[in-house]
């Protein structure tokens, strides 16, 4: 039994700094998954030093216990994709937030989006009771092509193509 004042050991042999923000990515890990971009400004946010978010991210990486960035970019893509109203444009955006590299994020984007139909989504996300003009500017928020929100809005009024 160690005497109750003796300091813990430090993870993998590593100064404590590094031991703190290490922890810190495995809560963050078991919420949900992160990529470095978002674990390096978490880490940023909370003042660990940049050399402990480094060796932490090393040493992560090590463990196994990060995805690729690819693989994370074809994860979350593919979940917004799912969702009601979603649009290549908007999901890209989204991604390129979390810190994906922009090539990475192109070929996740293109792989989820890759059946979708921008005519059909429009109409599902379309509220039909609602004002025209209101439902033109929900579509432009959600990243339509203008061209998709025309022909939809007036199929919609009844006075136009399909």
């Amino acid at each position: 039994m160690s005497e109750p004042d003796a300091p813990e050991p430090a993870l993998f042999g590593q100064p404590e700094p590094y031991r703190e923000t290490l922890d810190l990515f495995f809560r963050l890990l078991a919420r949900r998954s992160h990529n470095r971009a978002e674990l390096r400004r978490k880490a940023k946010q909370r003042g660990h030093d940049a050399a402990d978010i480094e060796a932490a991210l090393q040493r992560a990486e090590e463990l196994d216990v990060l995805e690729s960035e690819a693989d994370s970019a074809r994860r979350l893509a593919a979940e917004r994709a799912r969702r009601k109203g979603a649009t290549p444009r908007a999901v890209e955006a989204k991604l390129l937030e979390r810190g994906y590299a922009s090539d990475i994020t192109r070929g996740a984007v293109s792989e989820a989006f890759s059946d979708w139909n921008a005519r059909c989504a429009a109409r599902e996300a379309l509220d039909s009771g609602r004002d025209p003009a209101r439902n033109a500017r929900k579509l432009q928020r959600l990243g339509f092509d203008a061209d998709v929100i025309r022909e939809v809005v007036s199929h919609l009024r009844g006075d136009g193509e399909t």
